[in-house]
């Protein structure tokens, strides 16, 4: 499936909708995104420019709807209460980039602050309510949202439960780890 560079992102979303394998679509449209896949290992140089694309404000909201097709299709229970919505478009911070107003206990490297592992797809509703407020309010509102903003945030959330209620660079860091990796990349420390 060749698309075109100059479609928006949602266009390729509608077409999902359209096909028999909506895994495939997705992944025609990461490579074009990335450029031509080369699986992990494989390219030093490819890894480099997939972690560039791959920090804010470089990511494209596909990839992260991607992200969340993969996470359902991985699901036991595919009842979850999630649709695929072209209303999610807006890249939210978990840990909030304006750290001053959040009441942050430490400021986060920007490398820590901007990696994949610290973003999520909400609207762009949710990401004005959000604004800079501390990481467990944000899980309050993104949990109890009445419209589901992406089970990427689910995945985010089982993360900081595992680590004591923390949201901090090492808890992003593994995170984005295993995200990465069911994307079927491989990341690059961030530098301290």
């Amino acid at each position: 499936m060749e698309i075109n560079k100059l479609s928006p992102w949602f266009e390729v979303l509608a077409q999902f909708g359209q096909r028999k394998s909506t895994y495939n679509t997705y992944r025609a449209a990461l490579t074009w995104w990335v450029g031509d896949f080369v699986p992990v290992g494989l390219s030093d140089l490819f890894q480099e420019q997939v972690a560039k694309k791959l920090k804010y404000p470089n990511v494209h909201p596909f990839v992260l709807n991607y992200l969340d097709y993969l996470l359902w299709r991985n699901s036991a229970d595919k009842a979850v209460n999630f649709a695929f919505s072209t209303a999610r478009r807006s890249v939210e911070h978990l840990h909030p980039q304006n750290q001053n107003i959040s009441g942050s206990a430490y400021q986060w490297d920007p490398s820590h602050l901007h990696a994949f592992g610290n973003l999520c797809l909400v609207t762009q509703s949710m990401n004005s309510k959000l604004s800079d407020r501390a990481e467990d309010a944000k899980f309050g509102e993104l949990l109890g949202s009445a419209f589901p903003q992406s089970l990427k945030i689910h995945a985010m959330h089982k993360s900081y439960k595992e680590n004591n209620e923390k949201w901090n660079e090492s808890t992003m860091s593994k995170h984005e780890q295993g995200m990465l990796k069911l994307l079927g990349l491989k990341s690059e420390e961030p530098k301290k």
